[in-house]
């Protein structure tokens, strides 16, 4: 049973870190100008 329970937790963790590694680099664009965006903002300050 510990097995079993271990291995669910296992596969979800590395279903969720897949999931966002797809999103992120699916939108990479995107995101990378969103970062720029708040970087250059947080400067003018």
């Amino acid at each position: 049973m510990d097995l079993i329970s271990g291995f669910i937790g296992f596969s979800s963790f590395f279903l969720s870190l897949l999931t966002i590694g797809l999103l992120g680099y699916w939108q990479s664009d995107r995101l990378e100008a969103w970062v720029k965006g708040k970087i250059s903002k947080s400067r003018q300050k």
